[in-house]
């Protein structure tokens, strides 16, 4: 077999292109293929936290108010397409910093759309939506609502917890604290 740039040719001599998942880009063109898929991945987040808090929203209707878990949707902000200068470019570190930070974003996607799926089938079934987001277990535990909008329980927020006593979130990855008084009892517990 000979190489071309582009090709390969087979022992009959016919072309074979070689494979198209290798695609090498120059710094521009790979920072700006980041920056989108960083915000289509946030503009997903919101869409999937903004149906999350809508099934919430229309679930709890018949429950009594005194028994209602208010639904909390922290919107992801969607970056802006910062413009490329040639001069400055990009830094190893900050293009590092940004494929992390998408990585992050589509990692909570795929688990947001877990939780939405999840989500319609207690809706469907009959049960509370009040479950552990990071391990859905269906038993009757307490449930312990976070300032980023997820519920966990005691056994995932001890897994959870860090060194300095600080809790990081398992579903978006960020360090978070809970929002007081705002918990609730599993399945069975009501």
């Amino acid at each position: 077999m000979t190489r071309s740039l582009g090709t390969t040719s087979t022992a009959q001599g016919r072309p074979q292109k070689q494979d198209a998942r290798i695609l090498h880009l120059d710094d521009r063109s790979q920072w700006l293929a980041w920056k989108t898929a960083e915000m289509l991945f946030t503009l997903l987040l919101s869409k999937q936290l903004r149906r999350r808090w809508l099934l919430e929203h229309e679930h709890v209707q018949s429950t009594p108010v005194s028994q209602r878990l208010r639904p909390v949707a922290l919107l992801e902000p969607v970056s802006t397409p910062a413009g490329w200068s040639k001069s400055r470019g990009t830094s190893a570190a900050e293009m590092e910093a940004l494929k992390y930070h998408v990585r992050l974003l589509r990692a909570s996607a795929e688990k947001g759309k877990e939780l939405v799926a999840e989500m319609e089938r207690r809706i469907q079934r009959g049960d509370p939506t009040s479950f552990c987001h990071s391990c859905v277990a269906d038993d009757d535990r307490e449930v312990f609502l976070t300032k980023c909008g997820h519920r966990v329980c005691l056994t995932c927020v001890r897994y959870s917890t860090n060194d300095q006593g600080q809790y990081e979130c398992c579903i978006c990855f960020v360090p978070t604290s809970f929002v007081s008084g705002r918990r609730t009892l599993g399945p069975r517990g009501r």
